[in-house]
Parts: structure tokens; sequence; C-alpha cells
């Protein structure tokens, strides 16, 4: 089923780069933020024209473009090559958002610059060095300022027969799947131990929605391509894993799949 390939923690220190041998499909299929979690995210976080934002793990600026056209001043920190290259793109027309080649481990803010009022990892978080990042974070804010890790997840609500069954291609042609795995449920509270835990930040809340996208055959099995964990694979494997779902979406399923994704921010301030 691999609800969410992306949400598993990396297997090697350079999976999260192999996005951008997939950078063009990734920006046309990859599930855009509806405007209510962008909304929540920008009350309650007080976002204002001109507020200082780190993008952090940007990709092509899906998250970084309502931020911009809101009037924020945002900084993207995207090591793909590719994947910086269609942000550029993508912000052309925002000259308040700088798109800057680099992991977020290998980047340093000047030191008379700034703090930032807000630190986003959209879809990211996941990929930062899980020993530095709360740390890195809380020298990079402003006191008073929010970490945001934001993020989507496959959930439960969409065809579930259909993923369901295609439990068995996972089984047969992607190592370590296990035959357990469900999907979960849209409102299944996430681990916020890690905050919790570290002594610069405080909790502020947790937001959940769900959404649901029907996808044609063709998109769905391109929009696998752009998971890491089908990245991954050796192209035996991948090849045999997307003719077995694609002849399952035509077998049974008329063609078209419906995907629901529980969409999620965590907010966290800085003391």
């Amino acid at each position: 089923m691999h609800a969410q390939p992306d949400e598993s923690p990396a297997p090697d220190p350079y999976l999260g780069r192999r996005f951008d041998v997939t950078a063009g499909d990734y920006h046309r299929l990859r599930p855009r933020y509806p405007a209510q979690v962008i909304d929540t995210l920008c009350d309650r976080a007080g976002l204002v024209p001109g507020s200082q934002i780190l993008d952090v793990g940007a990709g092509t600026g899906i998250a970084t473009l309502p931020l911009a056209e809101r009037g924020c001043s945002v900084i993207a920190l995207e090591p793909g090559p590719d994947m910086a290259a269609i942000a550029r793109r993508t912000l052309h027309d925002w000259p308040n958002a700088t798109v800057i080649e680099s992991t977020f481990e290998g980047w340093s803010l000047p030191a008379d610059a700034p703090r930032f009022d807000l630190m986003l990892a959209a879809t990211a978080f996941h990929w930062l060095d899980p020993r530095t990042r709360l740390d890195r974070a809380a020298e990079l804010l402003r006191p008073g300022g929010m970490l945001a890790i934001l993020g989507y997840q496959h959930c439960a609500g969409g065809d579930d027969a259909f993923f369901a069954k295609a439990q068995g291609c996972y089984l047969r042609f992607m190592p370590g799947t296990s035959p357990d795995e469900r999907l979960p449920a849209w409102d299944e509270r996430p681990d916020t131990s890690e905050i919790d835990a570290h002594p610069a930040f405080a909790l502020d809340g947790v937001w959940q929605w769900r959404e649901t996208f029907t996808s044609s055959r063709e998109e769905y099995l391109t929009l696998l391509g752009t998971y890491s964990g089908h990245i991954a694979l050796d192209s035996g494997r991948r090849a045999g894993l997307l003719e077995c779902i694609g002849a399952l979406i035509d077998r049974e399923f008329g063609g078209r799949i419906a995907k629901a994704y529980r969409y999620e921010l965590i907010l966290a301030r800085r003391g």
C-alpha cells in the first residue's frame, strides 16, 4: 500500500535528493496545499506582508508560492538543481522570494542578518537531520518565532478497496513491504514528542484536514514515480510494480481512482 512513501525516514542520506530526477512530474502532479491550510498557517503564525520566512526543502515552490503571494519575504532552500530551477520559474514574478540551492544543514544565515519569524518545512521535515534539526531551527528563529511542519499523507477515505488490493503488488515488487500495512485514519494524531521534549519550543497546536483527489491511470502511475520509495527501486522492480498497479486500475476500477490525503499542520513557538 505504501500510503505515503516520502513520510518514512530516509534509508540513505541522499534519498531525499533523488526527487530531482522527477522534478517536472513532481511539480505537475504533487498535491497543492488547500487555501484553508495556508490560511490557518498564516493566521496562527501571525504572518503579515514583510514577515521573514525560511522555507526548507522547498522543492518546486509548491508551498513557497502562496506565502510569497501574501507578501511574505521568503528564502527557500532546495538542494536539487532541477527542483530549484522549477521553483525559480514558479516564483519568477515574486521578487520577495529567493531560491537558494542548498541543504538546510549546509546553509548558514549571515551573522548580522535578522532571525526569521517562521521556519517552514513543507513535506520535508522528515528529510532533515533529526540530530540537529530542532537546534538549528531554534538558532534561526527570533524569540517568539514559529516552526511550522506542514505535510500530507495518504489516508483512508478514497478508493480504499483499490489500495488494499494494490498491497499485493507492493508485496511482490517492493522489498520490506509489510503484509499488515493499513491506511491510517484521517484524524490520527501525529507524534509531537520530539517537539515536546525540546527546551526551545512549545507546541502551539495541531490541525488536520482531509481532501480527496481523482486521478487517471496515467496520472496516478506518474505520481507514484515521484515518491522516494519508488525512485529507489531498481528499474525492473519499478516497472513490474507500476505494471501490476496499472492493470489493477484498468481491470477493476474503470481506469480512475480516488485518493484521500490528510493535510497536517504542526506549529511550535520558540521561547
